[in-house]
C-alpha cells in the first residue's frame, strides 16, 4: 500500500524492496484480518460464483473467499508495476463485472491536510487521494451501488507498519554483505521517521463494497 519513499540511492528497486518489507504480513494492506472477514461475509457469493482479484498481493483475500464459497477464484499481481489511481481502477473493474456484481477495492485517504514534508517523503501529491467519503462519492458517480466500507484503525496501522518496519530492519540484519542493504535501511528509517512524524494521523486506508 505505500508509496514509493524517495530516497538518493535507486540501485535498491521497489519490486525488490516492497518483497521484503511485505514478506511477513498476510494482508499486505493495513486493514486487520477481523475486518477482512466482515466484507467477505457480505459478498454472500452464490454458488460457482467466478471472482477476480487485481493486485493479489499474496491472495490472502482470494483464500479466504474459497474457504468460506464454493466459487472459482482468480488473482493477478504484478509486484514491479503496481496499480495506481481508484478511479480508474474503478471504471477496469466496473467493465470486468456482470450487472449486479459486486467490487470490493482497497484505497488510501487522506484523515487531514497532509504536511508538505510527508508529501516529499512518500514521492506524493495531495490530488493523490481524496477523503473516505470522496472514495465512496468515486464509486457512485460510476453509477454503483454503495455497500459497506471497513477502514484501518490507528492500531491497525501501527501493526502494518511494525511489520513493514520489522521485515526490512530484520532483513538488514540478515543479509550485512547484500549490495542493497544499506539502501535499504535508509529508505526504512525514512519511511518509518515519516509515518511516525506524520503519516500516523495523516493517511488512512479503506476497503470498499460496491455493487454494479
Amino acid at each position: 500500500m505505500p508509496l514509493r519513499p524517495q530516497v538518493t540511492k535507486e540501485r535498491l528497486t521497489h519490486e525488490k524492496f516492497t518483497t521484503i518489507a511485505h514478506r511477513d504480513h498476510v494482508i499486505c494492506n493495513p486493514i486487520g484480518s477481523e475486518k477482512i472477514d466482515r466484507v467477505v461475509g457480505l459478498l454472500d457469493l452464490p454458488a460457482l460464483a467466478r471472482v477476480l482479484e487485481v493486485g493479489c498481493g499474496k491472495a490472502e483475500l482470494l483464500v479466504r473467499l474459497a474457504e468460506r464459497y464454493d466459487c472459482t477464484a482468480v488473482g493477478i499481481d504484478l509486484n514491479s508495476t503496481f496499480l495506481t489511481g481508484y478511479i480508474p481502477t474503478l471504471k477496469r473493474l466496473k467493465g470486468l463485472v456482470k450487472p449486479g456484481g459486486k467490487i470490493v477495492l482497497g484505497e488510501g485517504y487522506w484523515i487531514q491536510r497532509p504536511d508538505v514534508g510527508y508529501l516529499k517523503a512518500l514521492g506524493a501529491k495531495q490530488g493523490d487521494f481524496t477523503d473516505h467519503a470522496g472514495n465512496v462519492e468515486a464509486g457512485l458517480a460510476e453509477g454503483m451501488i454503495y455497500l459497506y466500507s471497513v477502514v484501518a484503525s490507528t492500531d491497525d496501522f501501527d501493526q502494518y507498519e511494525g511489520l513493514y518496519n520489522h521485515s526490512v530492519e530484520s532483513w538488514c540484519l540478515e543479509n550485512p554483505n547484500d549490495l542493497d542493504t544499506e539502501a535499504a535501511r535508509e529508505r526504512i528509517r525514512a519511511w518509518r521517521d515519516a509515518y511516525l512524524k506524520w503519516g500516523r494521523g495523516t493517511l488512512g486506508f479503506g476497503v470498499y463494497l460496491f455493487q454494479v
